[in-house]
């Protein structure tokens, strides 16, 4: 049965329930509506929409595994650690229908081709930064192979976005009907499947929304809300929303920028290391105010200088 749910071999156990299901209903929803020209008529409709249905998304979805497995197989071949770290991130967008897939897909083979031809470059630049000549040397050898994986890895990438947009257009309306109970698990940056917590899911869904999924390759950490803003850290970021549109963001700052967190009688002040501004109209500033009362003041700091420290800030630790 594991082998039967194997990624490597395309789920076939899997396949093989999501056909049995269209086959199923093609031959039982016309038996069971016998009763008039016009029921009968219904239920072959019925039937032949869940055998195409469930026939295409068996099919893709088997490809789209395959090929998902194979292409992350090859990446890790590259030696590459910060390219196979970003096909990860990229890979977690899912496409929902068939047009986002080709789209994805072709993103990601772009991804490919551009990080094959130009490791030939940067690779050895990066390896005698890191160490020297030896790391010179290395950096040649990522580079060569780089050179002729990569574009294959992209090529790959790009069956699979494209296999999973398909999959996806099969059962795209069912989702848009379904609807939501709940916001989707949280998980980590280790992956770990945890109890399910309503706070962290929220928190997750609210960061992975914000700017139209801009920071939906990020991994969620905690959250703080206030009495008219909420402030999300992520593995790389710190955004304040408002809690009546938490579409778009007030403020973020890159974790990698802060250098340093102070409280006055406003609340907690970020204390930058380069001069930023939200936009064309604000003026740049190195400091960020998180609002808060007086009595959670301290509390906020508490928390946010945890979270920097977990995160290996090295100004803090």
């Amino acid at each position: 049965k594991m082998l039967g749910s194997a990624d490597f071999l395309g789920s076939p156990i899997s396949f093989v329930r999501t056909m049995g299901t269209g086959f199923y209903d093609f031959f039982n929803e016309p038996r069971q509506n016998l009763d008039s020209p016009y029921a009968f008529s219904l239920g072959v409709a019925r039937g032949t929409q869940s055998l195409l249905k469930n026939s295409t998304w068996g099919a893709f979805n088997s490809a789209a595994k395959f090929s998902s497995t194979l292409g992350k197989g090859a990446a890790a071949l590259t030696f590459d650690k910060p390219y196979v770290r970003e096909r990860e991130l990229l890979s977690r967008e899912k496409p929902l229908h068939l047009f986002q897939g080709f789209a994805f897909g072709l993103r990601d083979f772009g991804l490919g081709c551009f990080q094959g031809v130009g490791g030939v470059v940067y690779e050895p630049i990066r390896g005698a930064y890191d160490d020297r000549l030896p790391g010179m040397v290395k950096g040649v050898g990522r580079g060569v192979i780089g050179l002729g994986l990569k574009p294959i890895i992209g090529a790959v990438d790009f069956v699979t976005r494209t296999a999973e947009g398909i999959r996806n257009t099969a059962t795209y309306w069912d989702e848009i009907r379904r609807g939501r109970i709940r916001p989707p698990r949280y998980f980590g940056r280790d992956k770990v499947l945890e109890t399910y917590s309503e706070d962290k899911a929220c928190g997750q869904e609210i960061l992975f929304t914000t700017e139209r999924g801009k920071y939906r390759n990020e991994f969620y950490m905690h959250h703080i809300e206030e009495e008219t803003t909420i402030v999300l850290i992520s593995d790389t970021h710190i955004v304040s929303v408002s809690r009546f549109d938490t579409k778009q963001e007030d403020w973020h700052v890159k974790i990698s920028e802060i250098c340093g967190l102070e409280t006055d009688n406003r609340g907690v002040l970020l204390h930058l290391s380069a001069y930023i501004a939200s936009s064309a109209f604000e003026s740049p500033t190195h400091k960020r105010v998180i609002f808060c009362r007086a009595k959670k003041r301290q509390q906020v700091y508490n928390t946010l200088l945890y979270w920097l420290q977990i995160l290996k800030h090295p100004s803090i630790c």
